[in-house]
C-alpha cells in the first residue's frame, strides 16, 4: 500500500485546520476559495481602487461603481446619448404613430347595420348588413316556435323519436341509460327509475306472475299550445292473470332550468292522458317515480357506478 505525504494547513478564509496532499493548497474547500476571491474582487478592490464621481447625467454621486463609472445606473447611461435630441425623437415617434392610426382607420371597413322585423313576434331587431346574414327572427326561441308550429314537421319529428325509442337508439336527456338483464328478461331502460320500475314489477308479481314485458309501442295523440303531439309510454306488461299494465316512469327531481320546467309541465299533462287511454284499451295505468320505491332507488343509486344488471 502506497503512503502519501500530507501537509497540515490553515485555511486563509475560515482559519480552519485541514490536511492535504499538496503543499500549495491555501483553502480547506472550494467554497472558502470562492468567498476569499469574491472578497478581494468586490471588497478590497472597491475599497482601495474606486473613487466615487458624480453621474454625468443626473449629477448624483453613487455609492457603488456602475460600468465604467460615468453614470450611476443604466437609465442614465441610455438616456444620456439622446438627451440633446429628446424633443426631436419624441415628435418623430408621435408622427409615426399618428400616421399608422390614420391608415388603419382608412383601411378598416365601416360596419353597416340594418333594422328588420321578426317574422314571429313582429318586434324590431338590428343586425349587421351582410349578404350572408339572412336572419328572419330576433332570437332562437322565435325561430324554434315558428319551425315547431308546422304540423307536418312536428308529426315527422314525433314519429322519428318514437321509432328511435322502439329501436333502442333514443338517448333520454334525463337519467342514465342502462339495461335490465334479470329474471330472464333483457330490456333497455332510459333511466335508473325505469330499471327500478321493472325490478319492482318482478318483486311484486314474481317471475311466474309476468307473462310478457316490452317497450310500449302505444301512441297517444294530444294537443298542446295549438300543436299536435304524440305521447309514448315506457313499458307494457301482461300478467299471468290477464291484467294489462301500461307503465310510465317519471322523475320528481326539480331544477331551475327551463328544461326541467317543461318536463314537469308535460308530466302533469300526460298522466290524465295515460289514465284515459288505459280506460279505452282496458289496461291498468302505472305511474312510477323514485318516490314509489325509495329503498330500491337508493340502492341503485349507490351501485350506479356498476352495471345494474349485475345486481
Amino acid at each position: 500500500m502506497t503512503n502519501y505525504k500530507t501537509f497540515e494547513k490553515i485555511c486563509e478564509q475560515c482559519s480552519k485546520d485541514f490536511i492535504v496532499r499538496r503543499s500549495y493548497v491555501r483553502f480547506c474547500s472550494s467554497s472558502c476559495a470562492a468567498k476569499y476571491g469574491n472578497k478581494l474582487r468586490y471588497g478590497l478592490k472597491l475599497e482601495y481602487s474606486y473613487s466615487p464621481v458624480p453621474c454625468e447625467k443626473c449629477a448624483i454621486t453613487p455609492e457603488t461603481k456602475y460600468s465604467s463609472g460615468r453614470f450611476c445606473s443604466s437609465k442614465c447611461a441610455r438616456s444620456f446619448s439622446t438627451a440633446s435630441r429628446r424633443k426631436e425623437i419624441s415628435q418623430k415617434v408621435s408622427d409615426t404613430l399618428r400616421t399608422k392610426n390614420t391608415l388603419r382607420i382608412k383601411n378598416k371597413k365601416e360596419k353597416v347595420y340594418i333594422t328588420k322585423i321578426c317574422s314571429c313576434c313582429n318586434s324590431e331587431f338590428v343586425i349587421l348588413a351582410n349578404i350572408k346574414n339572412q336572419k328572419k327572427y330576433c332570437s332562437k326561441p322565435c325561430a324554434s316556435k315558428v319551425v315547431n308550429s308546422n304540423p307536418e314537421k312536428r308529426a315527422k319529428a314525433s314519429q322519428r323519436m318514437i321509432e328511435r325509442n322502439i329501436n333502442g337508439n333514443f338517448i333520454q336527456s334525463f337519467g342514465r341509460r342502462v339495461t335490465y338483464d334479470k329474471n330472464g328478461v333483457n330490456i333497455r331502460c332510459d333511466s335508473l327509475i325505469e330499471w327500478c320500475a321493472l325490478e319492482d314489477l318482478f318483486q311484486s308479481h314474481g317471475v311466474n306472475g309476468i307473462k310478457s314485458i316490452e317497450r310500449s309501442s302505444a301512441r297517444i295523440p294530444y294537443e298542446k299550445d295549438g300543436i299536435q303531439h304524440a305521447y309514448n309510454p315506457d313499458f307494457e306488461a301482461r300478467l299471468s292473470n290477464g291484467t294489462h299494465l301500461i307503465i310510465e316512469c317519471k322523475s320528481e327531481q326539480h331544477g331551475k332550468s327551463d328544461t326541467w320546467k317543461r318536463y314537469h309541465a308535460d308530466s302533469i299533462l300526460k298522466r290524465p292522458l295515460l289514465e284515459n287511454y288505459c280506460v279505452m284499451v282496458g289496461a291498468v295505468p302505472v305511474w312510477f317515480t323514485q318516490k314509489t320505491r325509495k329503498d330500491l332507488y337508493a340502492m341503485i343509486q349507490k351501485l350506479s357506478q356498476h352495471p345494474p344488471a349485475a345486481l
